[in-house]
C-alpha cells in the first residue's frame, strides 16, 4: 500500500468536473457532424483526438499512477466499460442493415463483435455504426500501454521517470509524424499503415501518450501553491475554452487545422484540470452532457440513421436536427442511467470475481 502526501491525496480524490464538461461538448460536436448533410464540412473529427488525450490523462489518474495498479483488472474494467454499449449498438446497426437490405458481411461482423474492427485487420471502410471505430482503437491502445507500463516496470524496475516520460513523448511525436508523412493529417482511422497496424491504432497511441505526459505535467505542476500560476491559468482557462468551443465548429481544411489544434488540446486538457476561474464554472454548467457522453456517442448514428428512413427525404437539414438532437440527448440519458453504468458495475464485479480471474489476482496481490 502507498502512502500519499496530503497533495497526492487531494490529487487522488479529485473528479476533473470541467474535462467532463468539455468531453460533453465534444461528444455533442460529433453527433451534428455526423447529419450526412454536415459531414466532412467541419473539421469536428479532430475532437476522436481530444477524446483520446483525455482518456490518456484520466487513465494515467485512476489506474497507471496506482503503485497496486494491475494489468488483470484494468482490463477488466476497461472491457466492461466499452463493450457492453458497443455490443448493444452493433445489433441496432446490424437490425438497421436487415431493415435496409444493406449487404452484410460475416466476417466483418465478427472484427465488430470481438471490438478489433479497426486495429488494422479489417476493410478500409466504414461498416454498422461508424463512430465505434475509436472504441475499438481506445480499448486496444488502453491494454498495449497497461502492458508496456506492467511488464516495463517489472523488467526494469525502479527506472527513473524521466526516462519513461521521454520514451512516451519519443512514441507519441514519432506517431503523429508517421500521420502526417503517410496521411498529410490525422484524420486516420480505416487506413492501414502497414500489416495489422492501422491509421486509428498509430492515431490513438499518439494522442492516449500525449494524454498521459499532460496528467504528469498537471501533478507536477499542482505539488505546491504558486498564486502566479494561478493568475496566469485565470487570464488563459477563457481564452482556451473559447478556441477550443469555436474551433471545433471551423470548416474542413485538413493539415495546417491539425497542427493548431493538437497543442490547443494539450493545453485546454492541462489548464481544465485546475478549474480555475468564472468561465471554467460556466463550461462545467454542463456537466451532465459529460456524464452521458459515452452513450451519446455511440447511440447517435444508429438513432439518425432511424430517423432519417422515417422522416420525409425533402425534410429541412434544421428541422431534422431539431427534431432528432432532442431524441438523442434523451436516449443518451436513458441509455447511461439504466444500462451503461449498471451493467458496467455488474460486469465488473462479475469479472473480478470470476474464479479464474480471482485466482490470478491473488496470485499477484502474494507476489506484490
Amino acid at each position: 500500500m502507498s502512502i500519499e502526501t496530503p497533495t497526492q491525496s487531494k490529487v487522488a480524490s479529485k473528479r476533473f468536473v470541467l474535462l467532463d464538461s468539455l468531453r460533453g461538448y465534444a461528444a455533442f460536436a460529433i453527433m451534428i457532424l455526423h447529419f450526412p448533410e454536415i459531414n466532412g464540412s467541419l473539421n469536428t473529427y479532430l475532437a476522436v483526438d481530444f477524446f483520446l488525450i483525455l482518456s490518456g490523462f484520466v487513465l494515467m489518474h485512476a489506474y497507471f499512477r496506482n503503485p497496486e495498479f494491475s494489468l488483470v483488472s484494468f482490463a477488466q474494467a476497461r472491457f466492461a466499460r466499452l463493450y457492453p454499449l458497443h455490443l448493444v449498438t452493433l445489433i441496432v446497426s446490424v437490425l438497421i442493415y436487415i431493415a435496409t437490405n444493406e449487404y452484410i458481411d460475416k466476417s466483418t461482423l465478427a472484427l465488430h463483435g470481438l471490438m478489433i474492427h479497426h486495429v488494422g485487420l479489417g476493410p478500409d471502410k466504414f461498416w454498422f455504426n461508424s463512430p465505434s471505430w475509436s472504441i475499438s482503437v481506445e480499448f486496444w491502445v488502453n491494454i498495449l500501454v497497461a502492458l508496456a507500463l506492467a511488464f516495463g516496470t517489472r523488467i526494469l524496475g525502479s527506472i527513473k521517470s524521466s526516462i519513461v516520460n521521454g520514451l512516451m513523448i519519443v512514441v507519441s511525436i514519432a506517431c503523429y509524424v508517421t500521420l502526417f508523412i503517410t496521411l498529410g493529417h490525422l484524420d486516420g482511422h480505416i487506413q492501414t499503415l502497414a500489416p495489422a497496424v492501422s491509421a486509428g491504432m498509430v492515431r490513438g497511441m499518439a494522442s492516449f501518450m500525449a494524454g498521459i505526459l499532460i496528467y504528469k505535467l498537471y501533478t507536477h505542476l499542482d505539488a505546491a501553491p504558486n498564486p502566479a500560476l494561478q493568475r496566469a491559468l485565470g487570464m488563459a482557462t477563457p481564452i482556451l475554452l473559447g478556441l477550443f468551443a469555436i474551433c471545433l465548429w471551423l470548416p474542413y481544411i485538413h493539415l495546417w487545422i491539425d497542427f493548431i489544434m493538437l497543442p490547443l488540446f494539450l493545453a485546454v486538457v492541462l489548464i481544465g484540470a485546475f478549474e480555475v476561474g468564472s468561465s471554467a464554472k460556466l463550461a462545467m454548467k454542463i456537466h451532465h452532457l459529460g456524464t452521458i457522453s459515452f452513450s451519446l456517442y455511440l447511440i447517435h448514428r444508429p438513432i439518425q440513421k432511424i430517423a432519417y428512413l422515417i422522416l420525409p427525404e425533402d425534410t429541412p437539414l434544421a428541422v431534422k436536427i431539431l427534431l432528432i438532437v432532442p431524441v438523442v440527448l434523451v436516449l443518451a440519458h436513458l441509455t447511461q442511467k439504466y444500462f451503461e453504468m449498471p451493467v458496467y458495475r455488474r460486469l465488473k464485479k462479475l469479472l473480478r470475481d470470476a474464479p479464474l480471474f480471482a485466482s490470478k489476482l491473488s496470485t499477484r496481490s502474494a507476489r506484490d
